[in-house]
């Protein structure tokens, strides 16, 4: 199979080169292309991403309001195979999940491969975080239809065509375009697979309030959709 595996980022200057050369040395033999999607970075990012451009490593900025499942559909829009990775660029989403990843992808045939965040073994997220992760995970299942035991991680791999199908429906702003993807009216296969959160290695979280409010703002687009429209 051929994997297109797409990054928001912003000022990530520091995380690109260690990104890049692991990638490199996990995928060998494995077809696939990085798409880095710039949301304006204030710092080196587009410089760095620019010393390892090839054809099947590009790069693009993005200048509109910072968001990044808008510049993840970016990103998928600029693909040009049929199979999407979504992943950190922080390398709190570890590549060396990747492998694992994709080959139970193709071997299960499934819609969706998920990385789904081991909360017992935390390093990534701070006391806060966890609890409204779990909670926010709770939230969506409980409300909407148990999905995914975590429909709030940002590591996926899915068909192409099911985000063409429901590009036009989706809420589209925020953080987690996963969630925004499975929770429609239709019974996908899910698989997954268990990873372990890393710490950031460099720069900041950009969790903010306005995060929280799109989070809000999807379940709520969602439940309107899933539960409370008739048609």
């Amino acid at each position: 199979m051929n994997f297109s595996i797409i990054f928001a980022v912003l000022n990530e200057e520091k995380n690109i080169r260690p990104l890049i050369t692991t990638i490199k040395k996990k995928l060998k033999g494995i077809n696939y292309e990085l798409i880095f999607v710039d949301d304006s970075s204030l710092d080196n990012t587009a410089k760095e991403i620019k010393k390892y451009l090839t054809k099947n490593i590009r790069y693009y900025l993005r200048k509109k309001k910072k968001d990044i499942t808008q510049s993840v559909i970016m990103g998928i829009q600029k693909s040009k195979y049929n199979n999407i990775i979504i992943m950190d660029s922080d390398l709190q989403h570890n590549p060396k999940y990747l492998f694992v990843m994709m080959k139970e992808y193709e071997k299960n045939r499934a819609d969706f491969v998920v990385g789904v965040r081991n909360f017992k073994k935390n390093k990534g997220l701070s006391k806060i975080r966890l609890l409204g992760s779990k909670a926010l995970c709770f939230i969506y299942n409980f409300f909407l239809g148990y999905k995914v035991s975590d429909p709030m991680t940002g590591f996926s791999i899915f068909k192409k065509k099911i985000f063409k199908k429901y590009h036009s429906k989706l809420y589209g702003k925020g953080w987690k375009l996963l969630a925004d993807l499975i929770y429609n009216k239709e019974n996908f296969k899910i698989i997954e697979i268990k990873i372990n959160f890393n710490k950031r290695l460099y720069h900041y979280s950009k969790i903010n309030l306005s995060v929280l409010l799109n989070v809000i703002g999807l379940f709520l687009y969602k439940f309107y959709f899933l539960k409370l429209r008739r048609d």
